[in-house]
């Protein structure tokens, strides 16, 4: 109980080192909130446990470090026994023979009693008879030797009264060592308690984190699946562009050589091999007019491009004017909505 006290006041003197570590704690825990909460949940299981275990260390290293007061038991202790020596012995010194109730008493001062065990104040009255039952249980041989203590023979009575007071002494020192060696080993069986916890807490946390990673995975794929089958929508149109495309340049070139074995019917009045035509007319001519053919299909293309822009813009001028006259006509029936309400109003007061 001194121990306690002692550590409570030199806690309250000192702050506990255990604070900063409970606040820097609690930012992380709240950056882990934001992401996930059942990863917060064990987050925060993992801490309180972490918390518990170093407070218990810490009591643990409080009952080790204060050696004042087991150095005071001690020396009650040897003071009691060394106090029995002289006065069995009846001084002090080797040379001092001892009494020939030494033996007896001896065996007194040694011998167990039954002492009444302090209960804390927070316990409840059930409890507290509960215990006493167990008690007077454990206590029986007790009490039997207990009924047979007695002065030996030919011992002083004031002499065994001391044994007796001396014995007193040391029930007190054991029952302080008890009480210390029972709160050391309560608090070992905490610390491997809250271990035990803090391993199975570690363990459910990484396969939280380990779920939440692949969660993670699993969004990042869907979200590029999702980006691939766009891009093969697009490329799927493309291609539905470039065939009309090719459709309609097949049909120009079906229609130009249709016009020129017309031209040829009406100019040679029968079809003319082009390669020959070729051989037999000057090159140069041939290259003057293969430019020609490219410039005008040059021109040709660029007025087709010219013609899908002002068809494009004559669309959309034709659907903005469509809008602006479904508006109008919107805004006629609102106003002969509100008109009519009017007109009847008027009807009613002139009759």
């Amino acid at each position: 109980m001194q121990a306690s006290i002692k550590t409570a006041k030199s806690e309250q003197r000192h702050p506990d080192p255990l604070d900063d570590r409970i606040k820097k704690q609690g930012i992380v825990l709240d950056l882990v909130a934001s992401i996930d909460p059942k990863l917060w949940k064990f987050s925060g299981q993992y801490v309180g446990a972490a918390i518990t275990f170093y407070a218990i260390k810490a009591k643990v290293q409080a009952w080790f470090k204060d050696r004042k007061w087991l150095e005071k038991n001690w020396r009650k202790e040897k003071a009691a026994q060394a106090e029995l020596l002289t006065l069995v012995s009846g001084g002090t010194g080797s040379s001092v023979t001892p009494r020939p109730s030494f033996a007896a008493l001896q065996e007194l001062f040694k011998s167990k009693i039954k002492r009444a065990k302090k209960k804390p104040a927070a316990e409840d009255d059930d409890e507290e008879e509960e215990h006493e039952a167990e008690d007077y249980d454990e206590d029986d041989d007790d009490d039997a030797e207990e009924e047979e203590d007695a002065c030996p023979s030919g011992c002083d009575l004031t002499l065994y009264e001391k044994v007796l007071a001396l014995r007193e002494k040391r029930a007190d020192v054991d029952d302080a060592m008890g009480e210390l060696n029972k709160a050391i080993e309560e608090l070992r069986k905490a610390g491997e308690r809250q271990t035990a916890k803090q391993r199975a807490i570690d363990k459910e946390l990484a396969m939280t984190e380990q779920d939440t990673q692949q969660f993670q995975t699993y969004e990042s794929l869907q979200a590029e699946n999702k980006k691939l089958r766009q891009q093969f929508r697009d490329l799927h149109k493309q291609q539905n562009v470039l065939a009309m495309e090719k459709r309609q340049q097949q049909e120009a070139i079906a229609r130009a050589q249709d016009r020129s074995e017309q031209l040829m019917r009406l100019k040679f009045g029968q079809l003319v091999d082009l390669e020959v035509l070729d051989r037999a007319c000057d090159a140069s001519s041939v290259d003057e007019l293969l430019t020609r053919v490219k410039l005008r299909e040059v021109e040709g293309e660029r007025s087709l491009r010219q013609t899908r822009v002002k068809l494009c813009e004559v669309e959309g001028e034709r659907s903005l004017r469509q809008t602006r006259v479904k508006l109008r006509e919107v805004e006629g029936e609102r106003s002969l909505r509100h008109c009519i309400p009017k007109s009847i109003s008027l009807e009613k007061k002139t009759q």
